[in-house]
């Protein structure tokens, strides 16, 4: 009966462990950040940097694209891009937020059960003395 309360705060401890060790394995971060999104971000940027040259130079009336064309094209592929940048941060942010403190309080609490275990089994026994 003393092992119980040790026992089951040394198995908690043990649990918060695992779960904080297993959590990047069991929600990886490609399931937010897929290899598509990693190839897509440069060839965004790189398109958006073409369209800003584009209309950076002068109006010409005899030749270039229609700006109104272009401006489109950047508004929508900078909202893209904004938007697989808060899933990029995302994927970052999430993948270990959960695991520290979970290893941590695994840790603490398997360091709380040795406590009471060495508690219970080396503290001093107060025997009563009866005087007659």
């Amino acid at each position: 009966m003393k092992n119980v309360l040790f026992l089951s705060i040394l198995f908690l401890g043990a649990a918060a462990y695992l779960a904080g060790a297993l959590w990047p394995i069991l929600f990886p971060v490609t399931a937010i950040w897929t290899n598509e999104k990693a190839v897509r971000l440069p060839e965004i940027n790189e398109r958006l940097a073409q369209l800003g040259y584009l209309l950076s130079e002068p109006i010409s009336m005899h030749s270039g694209p229609d700006r109104g064309v272009a401006l489109r094209e950047m508004q929508g592929l900078a909202t893209e891009r904004a938007q697989l940048i808060a899933d990029f941060k995302n994927a970052m942010n999430s993948r270990q937020s959960p695991a520290g403190p979970l290893k941590a309080s695994g840790i603490a609490l398997a360091a709380v059960g040795v406590v009471v275990w060495c508690w219970q089994h080396f503290r001093p026994r107060r025997t009563l003395h009866h005087e007659h």
